[in-house]
């Protein structure tokens, strides 16, 4: 039997290989390792939201397709993936756009996604918020302001996990305001 959750670990592996996260210098898939954790714990979840969750910057920040995520796991991981890649690397028109006006047409595809995406969404959230905020406080200003607006959209979520989004913006919001006043 087949086990499509070691398949697409092992896919992000690879792909992801030679990527290192930004502020700490790990290697960039633990991150997609720290969001499949989180999935596999939202009530509900299913196989295909854990592949999507370890695949789920791959379309992003390497050379796979979406149509490599289809032919590897099929129809519904490669939709989860496409929802959540960002929108200027699914269409090239949109890169032409500002940083505001491409993160508007993002919110506005993920709030029509399904539970599934805006749950692995979250998870994305969470481990990105805490990274950024302890190592980019500048760059944290401009990133909570944009991931509290796309939680407006993410209705569909699974609850816990979209408390535990809010709950990470908010403890984040306040380290930045309370960490440094007077910024």
């Amino acid at each position: 039997m087949r086990d499509r959750i070691a398949d697409a670990r092992n896919f992000a592996i690879l792909a992801h290989t030679g990527q290192f996260r930004k502020y700490d210098g790990t290697p960039y898939v633990t991150h997609c390792e720290r969001v499949a954790g989180m999935v596999s714990q939202v009530v509900g979840r299913s196989e295909d939201m854990i592949c999507a969750a370890w695949l789920h910057d791959t379309v992003e920040d390497t050379d796979t397709t979406v149509d490599d995520i289809y032919n590897a796991f099929g129809s519904d991981v490669a939709w989860y993936v496409w929802y959540l890649t960002d929108i200027d690397k699914i269409d090239p028109a949109y890169s032409v756009l500002n940083r505001a006006k491409r993160k508007s047409a993002q919110r506005k595809r993920l709030s029509k996604a399904p539970w599934q995406v805006q749950s692995i969404k979250c998870c994305d959230l969470i481990d990105n918020t805490s990274d950024i905020t302890a190592n980019d406080r500048n760059f944290a200003k401009v990133y909570l302001v944009e991931k509290t607006d796309l939680l407006t959209g993410l209705t569909k979520a699974d609850f816990d996990t979209y408390s535990r989004a809010v709950d990470a913006l908010r403890e984040a919001l306040l380290d930045l305001h309370m960490g440094h006043p007077g910024e």
